[in-house]
């Protein structure tokens, strides 16, 4: 029930506003379902007719994506954009686009709520920081450093603080290799434009490969974070693997 009660009051502030004349229905009505039915609407949006309240309505007879009174998630499907799991920690995600702002709710319920993920550290919190940051652009490469993209969808403001928390909370990861590409919905993620396929083999688009720009992140003295350019992606992998890999167009 708390985490019910958690969902719904925040969906209803985010997705349904205040002066919606069906708000305090629909707050009973999701309350007073099964868990089973709350999660399905949670992901799959309730529409008019699913309130049962015996009204006639057009809806019902042309029902639209328009008519839903919550939206339903389906970009849930790429499950790893609203969360990523490094080293022992876990990073809940900060979506950019108000259609998957939920999701990472979702997410939060998990860590707040369910036994099995309520005590797992986490090295970015939505509740507190709200630069986004998202799971597509995050590639986790070997047991001492990780790949993030500064794309249309991360910011570099949160690359900046995702590799000082990870510093501080992992000390076996020595190194964020920030890979800047097009803020551009064609490329969108890190993880659309190039991905790990083996220890030392990457599959990259080749439009973009010329136009990444790549920095790589270390700690400094105290909390501070050094930066060093390289000229390549493929250099800048190197240095983060310790070996040179082959890139596959």
């Amino acid at each position: 029930p708390p985490a019910a009660e958690a969902f719904i009051d925040q969906i209803l502030d985010r997705e349904i506003g205040r002066d919606m004349v069906d708000r305090m229905r629909l707050r009973e009505f999701f309350l007073a379902c099964t868990p089973g039915q709350m999660t399905a609407f949670a992901i799959g949006g309730i529409f008019p007719a699913d309130l049962g309240d015996g009204r006639d309505r057009l809806s019902r007879y042309l029902p639209l994506e328009g008519d839903y009174l919550l939206s339903p998630l389906p970009n849930l499907y790429f499950s790893r954009d609203p969360a990523v799991a490094v080293g022992s920690s876990l990073i809940l995600c900060a979506m950019q686009t108000a259609a998957r702002q939920r999701e990472g709710l979702l997410m939060q319920l998990l860590t707040a709520y369910h036994p099995d993920w309520k005590d797992i550290p986490l090295l970015y919190d939505t509740r507190q920081e709200s630069m986004t940051l998202e799971g597509g652009d995050v590639l986790a490469l070997c047991p001492t450093g990780i790949a993030v993209g500064c794309s249309q969808r991360t910011s570099v403001h949160a690359v900046d603080h995702l590799a000082r928390q990870l510093f501080r909370q992992e000390p076996g990861y020595t190194k964020v290799l920030a890979i800047h590409i097009p803020s551009e919905r064609a490329f969108m993620h890190l993880d659309t434009v190039m991905t790990m396929v083996d220890q030392d083999t990457f599959v990259i688009y080749p439009r973009v490969g010329e136009q990444m720009e790549v920095v790589e992140i270390t700690p400094g003295a105290g909390d501070a974070l050094t930066y060093r350019r390289h000229d390549h992606v493929r250099q800048g992998l190197r240095s983060l693997l310790g070996y040179d890999v082959r890139m596959i167009e």
